[in-house]
């Protein structure tokens, strides 16, 4: 009998086995029973490797024990088994011959042997430790930076694509389309992002509360609204640079329109220089994320990303004992904003023919 895949809820139990168990353990969303022949038998959700149970250990099965998506059983001549995903070693079961009983919990199993002595298999620890939940700090390191390095480039995409319009716009044009252009980045550049985000966030945070990475998703667009001004003066000057420029009186005398000859012809001159200023804001707009997350305003529990793992950064007691909570999503913050600058100076310095002597 190598399972049953006939019921979806682990509350079905198989008439054809009541009243012929002896032992049963549960999985997440399965659950394992050994009968009174030793056989074993698996039911709940479809499509799992819970149900391969291993044919050799049919009819020799005394206990069981199960784990995260795993189970473990003891047989009759003292040895045990294990079968299911295995991930940090869940089912590297030892060879056994004097076990007479096993305990399993998460990705842990214990097999006591007739001595009274303990022999174990499984996970062996965390490589960065566990955060207050007993969540993997290495597990959510990776996920969170994924997170945040996508919520820094939002706001960068945002601000180069208004920066980049506005400013070709502006500086081509002139007269009173600058005109307009500059006052708007006056009013928007004296607008601070801070107090917005965090009325923004209070205002909407039910709105976003089943998505909780919709709600920075949402702020880091404003991020990039309230930012463009900046990006948007530099290519202003540099494209009223480049429109007196031979090769555009060429295209014009040719007929080119104009919003090609800015598109085409001029904006890729100054995209060189746009660059290297939006790889800088990506560190600034992962650096705003994570102090948003760190005052509670940003992406909440249990999406992680490098601010919300901070949070406990101001507690002493987790500074003093539990430092390894701060002090890995710190170094990776650090790391990757400075990784990200240095890339910055590296475009700039490629960019500027003054910098290579030419």
């Amino acid at each position: 009998m190598l399972g049953r895949e006939n019921d979806r809820e682990i509350r079905h139990v198989p008439e054809e086995i009541q009243g012929r168990i002896v032992d049963f353990a549960l999985a997440d969303n399965h659950v394992g029973a050994v009968l009174d022949n030793g056989d074993v038998v698996v039911w709940g959700t479809l499509g799992s490797v819970l149900f391969q149970v291993p044919d050799e250990i049919q009819g020799r099965a005394t206990g069981i024990g199960a784990g995260r998506n795993h189970f473990t059983v003891l047989l009759s001549d003292g040895s045990v088994a294990s079968w299911g995903d295995n991930i940090n070693g869940r089912t590297n079961a030892p060879r056994l011959n004097n076990a007479v009983a096993v305990f399993v919990d998460g990705d842990h199993n214990y097999a006591m042997l007739e001595d009274g002595s303990i022999t174990t298999w499984g996970l062996r620890g965390f490589i960065f430790g566990t955060d207050a939940s007993g969540r993997c700090v290495w597990t959510r390191l990776w996920h969170g930076g994924r997170y945040s390095l996508l919520i820094g480039m939002i706001a960068v995409l945002v601000q180069g694509t208004i920066g980049l319009l506005f400013g070709g716009f502006s500086g081509y044009f002139g007269g009173k389309v600058d005109m307009f252009f500059m006052r708007l980045a006056e009013i928007v550049g004296s607008l601070p992002f801070l107090p917005i985000a965090v009325i923004l966030q209070f205002r909407y945070r039910h709105t976003f509360a089943l998505r909780p990475i919709a709600g920075m998703v949402f702020l880091m667009f404003v991020l990039g609204v309230l930012t463009w001004p900046g990006l948007m003066r530099m290519v202003r000057a540099q494209v009223m640079q480049s429109r007196d420029s031979e090769y555009v009186l060429a295209a014009r005398a040719l007929g080119v329109k104009q919003l090609k000859l800015i598109f085409r012809h001029i904006m890729p001159n100054v995209a060189s220089v746009a660059i290297v200023m939006l790889t800088l804001a990506l560190a600034s707009s992962m650096l705003t994320e994570t102090g948003l997350s760190f005052i509670g305003f940003g992406v909440s529990e249990p999406t992680p990303t490098w601010g919300n793992m901070l949070t406990g950064a101001n507690n002493s007691i987790v500074l003093r004992e539990q430092w390894w909570r701060v002090l890995f999503p710190a170094v990776a913050l650090v790391t990757v904003a400075i990784s990200i600058n240095l890339v910055g100076d590296g475009l700039r310095e490629a960019t500027d023919p003054r910098a290579q002597g030419r």
